[in-house]
C-alpha cells in the first residue's frame, strides 16, 4: 500500500448551527437525498403497491429530490401529457433493520416512534410494510389515485421538510422493510411537484428525558429578560394570548389585532399544546389556561435529564399587562383583581424517571391597584422640530444626525395670546367647525400638501445624557395615515407605509380618524443601542393616503422607560406589583432544584378575568453544573475558563488560531491555546490522503473525535459517528461545489479500528467507496453538525 499526500486535496470544514441534543436510541432508516424506486406513468395502482412483497422491478430509480418545477430537483418526474396531467406519483424504498436494532427500539416497552421529515409538494401519504404511517397535507378517509392534496404548496413550503413523529409500534420488522409513499397534486394542472424524505426510528424519550441543561424558552420579539416590552399592534407577535378565540370572537381577531405566534428552541408536546401553537404561555381577556406535562395529564415529552448535573436552578420572567386596547375601544385597565387573576408555577422532579413529586414554586394573585410606569420623555409632542414638504428627490441624507435643516419650516404657531405653540403637523378641511385634529396641529400644511403631496419630512433633535438607564424605548404617534421613522439614520419602524419609501410616497392604507387621534405606542426596544450620548435625531416621513385626502395628521413623542419603577414589593406579592400600565414590566424568579432530582419538568397555570388584562410567562431557563462532559455547553463549563454568552460561543475563536470553539470541541483541541496541533504534536484538523492499493487510487479522510460512547459508525444506517451531541460526516467533492452528502454510509466506509490516542481522543479513518483513478482533483471535508431528535 502506498500513501500519496497531495497538495491539491483541499479540506474544507462546514458547521451546522442546529440545536443539538443527544439520543442514543435513534436509528436512521432512510437518508435525505437517497435513491428511490418511482412510477410516474399516470397509472392507478390501487393499494397493492404499498405492500412489502409488491414487485417494483420494472420501476425506474432516481435520487431525491424527485419532481419538476421546483428547486432541489435531482431526478425529474414526468408530468404526463398536457391533456391529462398526472395527479399521483408512487415511490418505494427498501431498508434493513437488524434484530439488535429492533430489540433496542422495543426493549421492555414495545412503543417507539418513527421520525419523519418529508418534502411534499403538494401532499403525501407514507406506508411502512403496507400499513399507513402518516399523511401530510392530505384529507381524511380513503386515499385514491384521484384524491387531491388538501392545499397547494407555495414559496418555501415547496421545498420545506415537514417533521413529524407518528407512533411506529409494530410497523418495523427484522430484516427487509419497505417504505412506500404516494405524492398527490392539489390540482390536475399543477406546475410543480417535489418529494424528498428522511426517516428514522426512536425509542420514546428515556425515562429521565432527552434534553440536557442548559435549556431556554423565549417568546418572539418580547425582549430579553433584562428589558421591558411594549404592545405593538402592527407587529402582532409582540403580544400573545393563550386562546385562538379572543373575547369569544371567532378567529381570534378584535379591532384588527390577530393571533400571535410563539417560538421555542425546544421540540415539545403534541400539536395544539406546543409553544408555537397559539395555546401557550400567555393568557388574556377573560381566559383560563393550563400548561401541564405531568404524567396522567398528557404524554410527558419534555423532560430535562439532570443525572449529570448539580446546583440546578430554574428561572423565568412573569410579565403583566393591563393598559387597555384602544383600537378595540377598551378602556385602560384598573389592575388585577384579588382571587380572580392569578399565575401558578409548579416544578415536578423525579429520582427514578417514573414517579414525579410536585412542588408549587409560585402562586400570586391580583390586588393592590394598578401601578404606573416611570419614563423619561426624550421627545415631547411640543418638542422643537423642523418640517419639509418635498417637491423633488433630495436623497436620503436628511435622516442623518448632521444634516442641515436650517431652511426647513419650524413646526409651531402663535396663539391669540402671542404665545408660541408647538406640536404636530397636518391639516383638516372641515370649514368653520372645530376638527378633532386641530388640537394636535401646530403647523398647518394644507397649502403645501392638499392635492400636491402625500409626504412631509420631519426632523426632531433630542438629547440623551445617560442611555444605560433605559430598559425600553417607546415611540408614541398620532397618525393619519402612516409613517416611516428613523433613529440616528437607521430605519426603526414602518406603519402603513412602503418599506423603502420614495420622496413622493403615500400611505399604503388609511388609518381611521378615531384611531389617528389616539397616541399609539410602538416598541423600539431592539434599537436602544442606537441612542447616542449627547445629540440625537428622530426623523419621520409622515404619509397621507393620497394627495386628495381631506385631512392629515402626524404628532409624536419618544419615551425611555427606566428601571426607576413605581414602588412595588420585592419579590412581588401581587400581579399589580408587576403591572406598569401600557408598558409591560417583569420580575425574574429563581428556584433551585434538589440535587437528588434526576429528571425535571414543570406545569403552569394562569387566569385573568377582564378583557384588558394579560399575564405572560417568559424566558424560562434551566441550568446547572455538569459533572462530566456530555455536550458542548458542559465542555465549555468544565474544560475552559469561558462563559457560554461571551468567548465561549460556538463560532467564536478567542485564541485566534483560526479554529472556532465548536471545532476545537469536535476535534479535541484547546480553545485557550493558539495552535493547529494537538497536544501530541499531530494535526488537530482532519487530514486527506491518496492511497494506492491493488493498482487503484483511493481517497481517504481521517479525523480526531472524543474517545467516548457513540451511537453510530459509517457502517451503520446513521452514516456517521455521533459523540457527545455532535455528528461527524466525511464528504467528498470533485468540484468543491457539489458534495457527497449521503451522510457517510453511501459514500465512505471506515478503514480498520479507531486509533486510540493518548489525549482522550481516537482517530477515525474513512475511505471513499469508489476509486478515483480518473479524477484529476478531489476535495474532502468532515462535516460537523448538531445532532437532534424532533418530538412534536
Amino acid at each position: 500500500m502506498k500513501f500519496l499526500l497531495k497538495n491539491f486535496l483541499s479540506i474544507v470544514f462546514l458547521l451546522s448551527a442546529t440545536i443539538y441534543t443527544f439520543a442514543e436510541e435513534e436509528i436512521p432508516l432512510v437518508l435525505e437525498g437517497a435513491v428511490w424506486k418511482y412510477l410516474d406513468d399516470g397509472n392507478d395502482l390501487g393499494t397493492a403497491w404499498r405492500e412489502s412483497d409488491y414487485d417494483d422491478s420494472s420501476w425506474e430509480s432516481g435520487a431525491s429530490g424527485l419532481g419538476f418545477g421546483n428547486k432541489g430537483i435531482v431526478t425529474t418526474l414526468d408530468r404526463g401529457p398536457s391533456s391529462s396531467r398526472n395527479i399521483t406519483f408512487y415511490f418505494r424504498k427498501e431498508f434493513n433493520v437488524t434484530t439488535a436494532q429492533l430489540n433496542s427500539l422495543e426493549g421492555d416497552d414495545p412503543f417507539y416512534q418513527i421520525l419523519v421529515g418529508i418534502v411534499r409538494d403538494d401532499g403525501a401519504v407514507i406506508y411502512i410494510n403496507g400499513d399507513e404511517l402518516y399523511r401530510e397535507n392530505m384529507p381524511a378517509g380513503n386515499i385514491k389515485w384521484s384524491t387531491l392534496a388538501s392545499s397547494s404548496a407555495g414559496g418555501t413550503s415547496e421545498t420545506r421538510f415537514y417533521d413529524s413523529s407518528p407512533e411506529g409500534t409494530g410497523k418495523l420488522v427484522s430484516g427487509r422493510n419497505i417504505v412506500a409513499v404516494e405524492l398527490h397534486q392539489s390540482s390536475p394542472g399543477s406546475s410543480d411537484a417535489g418529494f424528498n424524505m428522511w426517516m428514522s426510528a426512536f425509542n420514546v424519550a428515556p425515562g429521565y428525558g432527552m434534553f440536557h441543561p442548559p435549556q431556554s424558552i423565549k417568546f418572539e420579539n418580547a425582549g430579553e429578560g433584562s428589558t421591558f416590552f411594549t404592545p405593538n399592534f402592527i407587529d402582532n407577535d409582540d403580544l400573545g394570548w393563550a386562546s385562538r378565540d379572543r373575547n369569544g370572537v371567532g378567529g381570534g381577531v378584535i379591532g384588527g389585532i390577530a393571533d400571535f405566534d410563539w417560538l421555542t428552541g425546544l421540540p415539545l408536546a403534541d400539536t395544539g399544546l406546543g409553544f408555537a401553537e397559539g395555546r401557550c404561555f400567555a393568557i388574556s381577556n377573560d381566559h383560563h389556561e393550563v400548561y401541564s406535562q405531568v404524567p396522567g395529564d398528557e404524554t410527558l415529552k419534555y423532560r430535562v435529564d439532570l443525572r449529570n448535573y448539580v446546583d440546578v436552578v430554574v428561572s423565568f420572567d412573569v410579565r403583566t399587562y393591563d393598559g387597555g386596547w384602544p383600537e378595540a375601544g377598551l378602556r385602560e385597565g384598573n389592575g388585577f383583581e384579588a382571587n380572580q387573576d392569578y399565575i401558578k408555577f409548579n416544578s415536578h422532579t423525579s429520582v427514578d424517571g417514573d414517579k414525579y413529586t410536585k412542588k408549587e414554586e409560585l402562586n400570586i394573585t391580583g390586588g393592590g391597584g394598578a401601578a404606573e410606569k416611570v419614563t423619561e420623555m426624550l421627545v415631547a409632542e411640543d418638542q422643537v422640530k423642523k418640517a419639509l414638504v418635498p417637491t423633488e428627490d433630495i436623497g436620503n441624507d436628511w435622516v442623518q444626525l448632521n444634516y442641515d435643516d436650517s431652511a426647513w419650516l419650524d413646526v409651531e404657531k402663535t396663539n391669540e395670546d402671542g404665545n408660541v405653540i408647538r406640536g404636530g403637523v397636518g391639516f383638516a378641511r372641515s370649514g368653520t367647525r372645530v376638527d378633532p385634529f386641530d388640537p394636535f396641529i401646530a403647523l398647518d400644511l394644507e397649502e403645501q400638501m392638499y392635492r400636491t403631496s402625500a409626504t412631509v419630512y420631519l426632523r426632531i433633535p433630542f438629547t440623551v445624557e445617560d442611555k444605560s438607564q433605559f430598559k425600553s424605548l417607546v415611540l408614541g404617534a398620532r397618525t393619519d395615515d402612516g409613517f416611516v421613522a428613523w433613529l440616528n439614520g437607521e430605519k426603526v419602524i414602518v406603519f402603513k407605509g412602503p418599506e423603502e419609501p420614495l420622496w413622493n410616497s403615500e400611505a399604503t392604507a388609511s388609518n381611521s380618524d378615531s384611531i389617528a387621534q389616539t397616541m399609539k405606542d410602538y416598541s423600539l426596544n431592539e434599537y436602544l443601542e442606537k441612542l447616542i450620548i449627547g445629540q440625537n435625531i428622530l426623523a419621520i416621513q409622515a404619509l397621507n393616503k393620497g394627495i386628495s385626502g381631506s385631512d392629515f395628521l402626524f404628532s409624536c413623542q419618544l419615551e425611555g422607560v427606566t428601571d426607576q419603577l413605581a414602588p412595588r414589593n420585592d419579590p412581588p406579592v401581587t400581579l399589580n406589583d408587576l403591572n406598569r400600565g401600557i408598558n409591560g414590566s417583569f420580575y425574574r424568579y429563581f428556584f433551585p432544584v434538589p440535587d437528588e432530582a434526576n429528571s425535571y419538568t414543570f406545569s403552569y397555570e394562569a387566569k385573568c378575568n377582564e378583557n384588558t388584562e394579560s399575564i405572560f410567562f417568559d424566558n424560562f431557563e434551566i441550568d446547572g453544573t455538569p459533572l462530566t462532559v456530555d455536550s458542548y455547553p458542559s465542555w465549555i463549563k468544565l474544560e475552559t475558563s469561558y462563559q457560554l454568552d461571551e468567548k465561549g460561543l460556538p463560532f467564536e475563536d478567542p485564541d485566534g488560531d483560526g479554529i472556532s470553539n465548536y471545532l476545537e470541541y469536535a476535534f479535541g483541541g484547546n480553545p485557550e491555546i493558539p495552535t493547529i496541533q494537538s497536544e501530541l504534536g499531530t494535526p488537530l484538523m482532519p487530514q486527506a490522503r491518496l492511497v494506492e492499493e491493488s493498482g487503484l487510487r483511493w481517497f481517504e479522510l481521517s479525523w480526531r473525535q472524543a474517545n467516548d460512547a457513540t451511537s453510530g459508525t459509517l457502517n451503520s444506517p446513521i452514516g456517521g459517528f455521533v459523540v457527545r451531541g455532535i455528528k461527524y460526516i466525511p464528504q467528498i467533492s470533485f468540484n468543491c461545489e457539489t458534495w457527497g452528502d449521503a451522510t457517510g454510509a453511501d459514500t465512505f466506509k471506515q478503514i480498520g479500528d479507531p486509533e486510540i490516542n493518548d489525549d482522550g481522543t481516537v482517530t477515525i479513518t474513512a475511505r471513499y467507496i469508489n476509486p478515483i483513478d480518473t479524477r484529476e482533483v478531489a476535495f474532502g471535508r468532515v462535516k460537523i453538525e448538531g445532532y437532534k431528535v424532533i418530538i412534536r
